[in-house]
C-alpha cells in the first residue's frame, strides 16, 4: 500500500524469503506487528507492572 511503513522480513534457518513472507502475512492482521510479537510485548509489559 502507498504511504505505509514497510515491515522488515528476514528468512531464518532452513527457510526462504517467500516462505517467510507467507508466514508473516498469516500472522499479521490489522496491525503491522505479527500477533505473537504483539502478545509477547503486551504480556511483558503486564509483568513489569
Amino acid at each position: 500500500r502507498k504511504d505505509v511503513k514497510p515491515v522488515f522480513v528476514s528468512p531464518g534457518h532452513k527457510t526462504n524469503l517467500n516462505k517467510s513472507i507467507e508466514i508473516i502475512m498469516n500472522l499479521t492482521d490489522r496491525f503491522r506487528i505479527p500477533q505473537p510479537l504483539r502478545y509477547a510485548h503486551k504480556k511483558s509489559k503486564e509483568l513489569l507492572k
